[in-house]
């Protein structure tokens, strides 16, 4: 992925170099003025000459001759007519809309009612339109997505930075200091480093995941086997920590994905962790549910932790957000791992949902496709 800069949000200006060319002419408008005066004189002369040419001829016949060139008349204008409102105001309005876009206005449309080629023209000039302001918005995001980028990254390495070198600067100057405060002090070092090196291998992870740089060994998982073992890992851990961990398969048969299966584990270990982070310490409970439904298998890990509000559940899977109402360090969370997730679950063809309560518990759904069921 290429940042481009465009820090003054300006519109684009487009430009051309018309050196070395003829200056603009208005062939069609001098062609439908003369035809405007053409048509009258043409009907006038035809008049006068045909009353001279048969004057010799009674009234009835001069009559009937007046009456069929005012009808030829009359269909003149009725093409002129139609000739200006199909063809030339629709190639004025596009001329117009042209001259917007080349100084930069994206939000230019052309409305036309025709249905010949002049309006396939003009619907593809407003469907380029479109598709160069979309360009433009998604050049803005990523640009917007940058700036942020980079604050972030500036102050999660700051802060865990500033914590080294205050604690190596007390344990260098001298000062006398117990064995166990020594200790402390090594130990906050240490998971500051660990922080650090952590943050670093998921901003190397998500860059390569962003220009889809990212190699994934794609092969057939027969999901139920894989998660019943990831589960036991999983029962051990919470069991060590004195908290509860279920594992529940509804499903009928074994489905088969096709999945990366250490991408697949990273994804799952990156909610089950922020379940961990945010979650209640005493009476946490994680539970994990295998089920399906048509084409797809479902994996659903709820907790009953505090909830999330809707608001910070919109932007649960943005890079670097944190729930927490105010900004702080946890050195156990980068704030990449659920943005992680979603990348890495997306590249395999699945997708993955949130939905959350406050006071009841978050649940995050991931969607994969079943190749096939075996008996």
């Amino acid at each position: 992925m290429t940042w481009r800069q465009n820090s003054k949000k300006e519109r684009p200006h487009f430009t051309s170099n018309h050196r070395g060319h003829k200056p603009h002419r208005n062939d069609i408008r001098k062609f439908v003025r003369f035809f405007r005066i053409f048509i009258p004189i043409t009907i006038c002369l035809n008049i006068i000459g045909l009353f001279t040419v048969f004057s010799w001829i009674g009234r009835p016949a001069q009559f009937g001759i007046v009456i069929i060139v005012l009808l030829i008349g009359f269909i003149g204008s009725r093409f002129q007519r139609n000739f200006e409102g199909k063809i030339v105001h629709p190639i004025e309005k596009l001329k117009k809309g042209m001259s917007e876009v080349a100084e930069g206005n994206l939000d230019i449309e052309v409305k036309v009612d025709t249905h010949n080629d002049v309006g396939h023209v003009i619907s593809s000039f407003n469907q380029m339109v479109r598709k160069l302001k979309e360009s433009e918005q998604l050049k803005q995001e990523y640009e917007e997505n940058r700036k942020l980028l980079v604050t972030n990254i500036s102050h999660d390495l700051k802060t865990p930075i500033t914590s080294i070198q205050g604690y190596i600067e007390v344990l260098q100057d001298g000062t006398i200091l117990s064995d166990k405060k020594k200790s402390q002090y090594l130990d906050i070092i240490w998971k500051n480093a660990q922080y650090m090196n952590k943050l670093i291998d998921d901003l190397f992870l998500f860059s390569k995941l962003d220009m889809q740089k990212l190699d994934f060994d794609i092969e057939e998982v027969e999901i139920n086997p894989f998660m019943a073992d990831l589960s036991e890992e999983y029962k051990f851990d919470f069991h060590e920590k004195g908290l509860e961990y279920i594992f529940s398969d509804l499903t009928e048969h074994t489905k088969v994905v096709k999945v990366d299966r250490k991408r697949l584990h990273q994804s799952i270990q990156n909610i089950v962790s922020n379940s961990l982070k945010y979650g209640d310490n005493e009476n946490l409970q994680v539970e994990m549910i295998l089920s399906s439904f048509e084409n797809e298998i479902k994996i659903t890990i709820r907790d009953n932790g505090k909830g999330i509000t809707k608001a910070n559940v919109e932007r649960i899977f943005e890079r670097f957000y944190r729930v927490e109402d105010a900004r702080t360090k946890n050195l156990e969370s980068t704030g990449l791992g659920l943005s992680i997730s979603k990348e890495l679950i997306e590249a395999m063809g699945g997708k993955i949902e949130v939905e959350s309560e406050l006071g009841i518990g978050t649940s995050f759904h991931i969607y994969l496709r079943v190749m096939n069921t075996t008996n």
